[in-house]
């Protein structure tokens, strides 16, 4: 009977560490989307049970501290810092801090955009060197060494860790080879890259995307265009992917307002963000208001 109670126990243990972690990937994959609100509800859900978790309590606190720093409250930036003082040897959330740094930059001064970019360098640097076999963590690495050395950055780290990317040829790989491509403003062999990698990696947002970045930052606004359409008319995806999306849908749009993309492609566009969009906020605004504009200039 004892050995049945225990086993019971067991499995009800397992349930509820599986729950709670499906639970913080959703909270987690709501921030991405925006709604921050199903953040502060799961959040607080997990608070009740978390008990002696200190894993859990640890997670809790940062996306408390990323709701802050969405909403530009008091000290916010402070309350990171400390937190990753206290929580040195943890890759996630180094990763999930160099999101919010940047995010924190947009709402201080010019003045002090410097620190906190900075921040944002070290703590993508941070991940990487924390988690050697995560290739999220390693491209985020290769992009903090990409950074002028006034924030961080050191370019002859850059490159080994794309070489590495390279070997498995992923998706990471690609988008780590076009941020050094970016920095060292190879064009001839970038817009080689750029076709083998698009067509190798047709569904994937994050690639077509991050092709289509550095084709506008060589000047091939058309051919940008046609990739943040490709990219937009792809099923959006979850967490960084629908990020991603997000902003080659709303590019698209707004590339058709000024003629370079055709303006019912741009519509489509717009169209398919406003209802993949799950809140009503400044950005879903912007897109109702990139669709009025483009729907005058159709008529």
């Amino acid at each position: 009977m004892e050995y049945i109670r225990l086993l019971g126990f067991s499995i009800l243990s397992a349930i509820t560490i599986s729950v709670n972690a499906q639970t913080l990937e959703d909270a987690k994959n709501a921030y991405f989307h925006r709604d921050y609100q199903q953040v502060k509800s799961i959040v607080k859900s997990l608070k009740v049970g978390q008990g002696e978790d200190k894993l859990l309590t640890a997670e809790l606190a940062l996306l408390t501290i990323a709701i802050d720093i969405h909403n530009d409250v008091d000290d916010a930036g402070d309350d990171l810092e400390d937190f990753l003082e206290n929580n040195p040897n943890n890759a996630s959330f180094h990763y999930l801090a160099a999101i919010l740094w940047q995010h924190h930059a947009k709402n201080v001064s010019f003045f002090s955009q410097m620190s906190i970019y900075k921040n944002h360098v070290a703590a993508l640097i941070n991940a990487g060197l924390l988690a050697p076999e995560n290739e999220r963590y390693q491209y985020g690495a290769a992009s903090g060494y990409g950074q002028p050395s006034m924030l961080g950055g050191d370019s002859d780290k850059q490159k080994p860790i794309v070489d590495k990317l390279m070997v498995n040829n992923s998706a990471f790989a690609q988008m780590a080879m076009m941020d050094y491509l970016q920095n060292t403003q190879d064009k001839e062999n970038g817009f080689t890259f750029i076709e083998q990698s698009v067509i190798a990696f047709k569904d994937n947002i994050e690639v077509i995307e991050r092709a289509a970045q550095l084709l506008w930052t060589f000047d091939k606004k058309e051919q940008a265009g046609e990739l943040f359409t490709a990219a937009c008319l792809l099923t959006p995806e979850e967490f960084e992917a629908f990020v991603k999306w997000s902003d080659a849908c709303q590019l698209s749009a707004s590339f058709a307002l000024d003629g370079t993309v055709n303006k019912a492609t741009g519509l489509l566009s717009i169209d398919r963000l406003i209802k993949f969009t799950k809140v009503n906020d400044e950005d879903f605004q912007y897109a109702l208001s990139t669709r009025e504009e483009l729907v005058l200039l159709s008529d």
